[in-house]
């Protein structure tokens, strides 16, 4: 019974909403997954100190929770799909130039870059939802929506995080931004 009730809530969804839901399955998996192995990154690889990790770390979490304040109204203003759009494109570059950049005042334009496209990210996927949903469902569809998050982090922290260390340290960014890109052409 349960099961059936599940698999009704399930079907009663529009494509549009299972396709913000893939988008954030996947945008937090490139994002948890390249988060877990940032840090290890940045002290093995790199030679930061854990001083200038924290700097780093401290800027791109300020614009990961400021830029959603921003973002709805130049949605409002702009369009949802033109700033989920561009976004994913901030995204994308800053993920594959980690892997080439040591220097760390180059690193700022990157975790800026990454800070304001993920930031941006987070605001439009869930008024996306609100959007295609009926007023009856937004309970369960953003409880799925925030499930999906959580699988996102989850599948990437085991999937990307477990064999990091066996693995140069382009795998990590590589992955985060073919998670993106196919989040782009969604």
């Amino acid at each position: 019974m349960v099961l059936e009730k599940m698999k009704s809530t399930f079907r009663s969804y529009n494509l549009q909403y299972w396709v913000v839901i893939t988008l954030e399955l996947l945008e937090r998996g490139a994002y948890y997954g390249i988060m877990g192995y940032f840090p290890v990154h940045c002290y093995n690889n790199l030679g930061f100190s854990g001083t200038q990790y924290g700097i780093l770390y401290t800027l791109l979490v300020f614009l990961l929770y400021f830029i959603p304040i921003i973002t709805p109204s130049l949605a409002k203003k702009f369009g949802y799909k033109l700033i989920l759009t561009g976004a994913l494109l901030m995204v994308i570059p800053s993920y594959l130039q980690m892997t080439f950049t040591s220097s760390y005042i180059a690193f700022f334009p990157l975790i800026i870059a990454w800070g304001v496209g993920a930031g941006a990210f987070k605001p439009m996927a869930a008024a996306t939802i609100a959007h295609v949903t009926k007023k009856e469902q937004r309970n369960s569809a953003y409880s799925i929506y925030y499930l999906s998050i959580n699988w996102g982090s989850a599948i990437a922290m085991v999937g990307i995080g477990l064999p990091i260390p066996q693995r140069p340290s382009e795998s990590t960014s590589w992955v985060g931004a073919v998670l993106i890109t196919t989040n782009l052409l969604l």
